[in-house]
């Protein structure tokens, strides 16, 4: 009912509050682009712009004029025609060795399959991102790549293209990757779990406490009363973020 009834806190109000914490980086991100083939790196990346509640794509409508079927959902997604190959980004959060694992599945007998890549963009300054390519067509096929190095704020793409036949593209990826950080401690990341729509702004998150406190008092929260109660979740924010994994 938060969620459902809360309202926005207008930002000359918000500005007489207590701050919360920014919102931790986004480990993942949603978007379209392109491979090259010569240098082995991602070429381009853009944001997917609408959140449907289920899925990203490219506006409200589908196919959209300009980028058909691109779109991308928890279990996996569609490419549009070939340079508009749809992109799962995983932002890395802190420095040390990363594995993935998982597969891809195409589960149609028509058109020619789907092909996955990972890329990377620490082995870019190398000369080649490719950690892995693989193709699939009506089957599932497994997508591991051995342990890389990452620094934090590095990118791992996984790019999904429809090969030649823009036709029967459906596929689904279950990506996990296992991040060692440099201080021994294991983190674990599922692009399926993990799989997010846009972050919720500080006007709606203050609007639910508000309306928290209406549900469970019957009555608007004094001033120091919603400090008192920001303050909190400003604590719950940070040991939520630090101990994610547990």
């Amino acid at each position: 009912r938060c969620r459902a009834e809360a309202t926005a806190i207008p930002d000359e109000q918000l500005a007489n509050l207590p701050t919360l914490p920014a919102s931790p980086h986004e480990v993942w991100q949603y978007g379209y682009g392109d491979y090259d083939e010569t240098s082995k790196q991602t070429a381009s990346f853009t944001p997917l712009a609408h959140f449907t509640g289920s899925q990203w794509q490219a506006s409200s409508t589908l196919p959209d004029p300009t980028l058909g079927y691109a779109l991308l959902h928890a279990a996996g997604g569609h490419p549009d025609q070939p340079g508009r190959a749809v992109i799962r980004r995983w932002v890395a959060p802190v420095s040390g060795t990363l594995t993935v694992s998982g597969s891809i599945q195409h589960g149609s007998p028509n058109g020619d399959g789907v092909r996955a890549r990972v890329v990377s963009r620490r082995t870019v300054q190398q000369g080649n991102g490719l950690l892995g390519e693989w193709t699939c067509f009506n089957s599932r096929v497994d997508c591991p790549v051995a342990a890389t190095a990452v620094e934090a704020g590095d990118t791992i793409d996984l790019i999904v293209d429809c090969l030649a036949a823009n036709t029967s593209d459906s596929f689904q990826w279950n990506a996990k990757f296992t991040l060692t950080a440099v201080d021994g401690m294991v983190r674990t990341f599922d692009s399926v779990a993990d799989f997010h729509g846009p972050p919720v702004s500080r006007g709606v998150l203050v609007g639910q406490i508000k309306k928290a406190w209406q549900l469970a008092y019957s009555r608007n929260p004094e001033p120091d009363e919603l400090i008192a109660a920001m303050d909190f979740m400003a604590d719950q924010m940070g040991y939520l973020h630090i101990h994610r994994d547990h």
